[in-house]
């Protein structure tokens, strides 16, 4: 699977970061993983953070050495809510198996 095709992703290899402790989306992304050859890690906002201590947990505690950073993008998206308009920064971090 090609950088832009990670990228675009599909249901089955996105994770997207919220609310939750990073351990259980470390854990979810675990689960994915099993099944996919690579995984999407997703942020925006107060998440990012949380989305990179997620990688890092995959890559330094849990993978074993088996999964490879892929690409990080970052980016803004523009949010419109009661008539006005905010930038939050995204990010979107790709994983790859060895």
């Amino acid at each position: 699977m090609s950088e832009e095709q990670a990228s675009k992703g599909n249901a089955n290899n996105v994770l997207l970061i919220g609310k939750k402790p990073a351990k259980s989306y470390a854990a979810a992304a675990m689960y994915k993983m099993g099944s996919e050859n690579s995984i999407i890690i997703k942020a925006r906002g107060k998440a990012i953070s949380k989305a990179v201590d997620v990688a890092e947990i995959i890559l330094n505690k849990l993978g074993n050495n088996k999964y490879d950073l892929g690409s990080i993008s970052i980016g803004t998206a523009t949010v419109e809510s009661e008539n006005q308009k905010r930038s939050i920064s995204t990010i979107e971090i790709v994983l790859n198996k060895k």
